[in-house]
């Protein structure tokens, strides 16, 4: 009996023993995931699948949003091993994903609507792509606009593009010229710059036709873009990091939310003023937050040549450490920024100072 008794007990140890070892391996590997780059987080297992339409190419943060058949959206986070592939399964870079393609990405599911993509391949791009405006950007005459065809929407370089107001009555109208050869199946860039009288709708159309010089009407091409007029209010993106969409946290991750704010000349000086009011209560309950501290202060915001310098108060690095946490308050403020075509890159200084700030 005591024999008996002895073996029960010595096996209750072993389990329990078991289970505290299991539980601490399990916290150690969750700690390992917190705290190390992506690239050592990028072995990743295929086991989810997506197909749908692109929405939205974060290029700097290395994310792509996708709108699935079922009408869900995905956040897909590119990371050093991913492979991305063309139409032709040819590598590719994210520079020639473009919205309203359709791919396909394979990876790791790290929440119902976001992943880590361990293959990405392009299965359609659009013949028409527009870069500027954006959907979200308030127009005003003169417009410019840019963006790339493939060679059957022009005849002599050129298309013609018209602007109307919602009722799609005729604005203005102009032609796109290429900047390179046009003679191409390939995409090809253009520009155009289109005068259009003062509408009297807040929202209207960008409208490209093809050249057609057949005239017949199989051939023809038409592609529209809505668009907003400059009134009293824009729209701007903000952007938070976010528990839910992106459970591993990977610092550089953010993601936009709209704010409706009154229209002003310094759009971007105002979108960073939203960024610093930090998520709305509404924001909050989908499990934004902000890693930026309160009662920061903007001292300047300059925009030339592509490059946006903003210096701010010294609340913004004031008792902050550790590197994921600055990384993620440097990706919030330069993605808040980017969202606007005038800025490429974006250099934040405190009171004037760009060396040794924001340090781990």
């Amino acid at each position: 009996m005591r024999s008996r008794a002895f073996f029960f007990t010595a096996m209750a140890l072993i389990g329990v023993i078991l289970i505290i070892g299991a539980n601490t391996l399990w916290q150690n590997r969750s700690r390992m995931m917190d705290n190390s780059s992506p690239q050592e987080r990028a072995n990743i297992r295929m086991n989810k699948t997506v197909t749908g339409t692109v929405i939205e190419v974060m290029t700097s943060a290395n994310i792509i949003t996708i709108r699935e058949a079922s009408g869900q959206e995905t956040h897909i986070a590119i990371v050093s091993e991913t492979k991305l592939l063309d139409e032709k399964n040819k590598v590719a870079a994210m520079g020639a994903i473009y919205k309203d393609s359709t791919i396909e990405a394979k990876g790791e599911a790290t929440a119902t609507n976001a992943m880590l993509a361990g293959e990405v391949r392009v299965i359609s791009t659009p013949s028409l792509i527009i870069t500027s405006p954006t959907e979200h950007e308030p127009v005003r005459s003169p417009l410019a606009v840019t963006g790339l065809a493939t060679g059957p929407w022009y005849f002599e370089a050129t298309f013609p593009v018209t602007i109307t107001d919602a009722d799609h009555r005729s604005l203005g109208q102009h032609y796109v010229t290429a900047t390179e050869d046009w003679m191409s199946e390939s995409l090809v860039p253009f520009t155009a710059t289109v005068e259009f009288a003062q509408p009297k709708t807040k929202t209207g159309y960008l409208i490209f036709k093809n050249a057609n010089p057949s005239g017949l009407p199989e051939h023809e091409k038409t592609f529209e873009m809505l668009i907003v007029f400059e009134t009293d209010t824009a729209n701007v993106k903000v952007f938070f990091n976010n528990s839910k969409l992106d459970p591993a946290f990977l610092c550089t991750k953010v993601f936009p939310t709209t704010r409706a704010i009154p229209w002003t000349e310094g759009i971007g000086r105002a979108a960073i003023e939203e960024l610093f009011k930090g998520p709305t209560v509404e924001e909050k309950a989908m499990d934004y937050f902000t890693n930026i501290n309160p009662n920061v202060r903007i001292n300047s915001l300059t925009i030339e040549n592509g490059i946006a310098r903003i210096d701010l108060s010294d609340e913004l690095d004031r008792n902050v450490g550790g590197s994921c946490r600055v990384t993620a308050i440097r990706a919030q403020i330069t993605e808040t920024l980017k969202q606007f075509p005038t800025v490429q890159q974006v250099v934040i200084s405190i009171n004037g100072k760009t060396e040794d700030i924001l340090q781990p």
